[in-house]
């Protein structure tokens, strides 16, 4: 496997209309694709919570950079 695989979950219970879920789901889609080479061998799930809808797009990216930025520290192997 030459690079991570990624999982995202958005549930309706969580994020209720489609379009804020569609949202999310590109925003870490992007910020994955972008940070790929950072997480080799690496799979990932993504399940985002209650309230994430009202979060900007650039606030989201962020938060997801420093989650991806954690997980490189805890695994340096990847």
């Amino acid at each position: 496997m030459d690079s991570g695989r990624l999982g995202v979950i958005v549930a309706k219970k969580n994020v209720g209309k489609a379009v804020q879920r569609n949202r999310i789901k590109r925003l870490i889609r992007e910020t994955f694709r972008i940070r790929k080479c950072d997480l080799k061998q690496a799979d990932l799930v993504v399940m985002a919570r209650k309230g994430l809808q009202t979060v900007e797009n650039n606030q989201c990216q962020t938060y997801i950079h420093e989650l991806m930025d954690e997980i490189k520290k805890k695994n340096p192997a990847t």
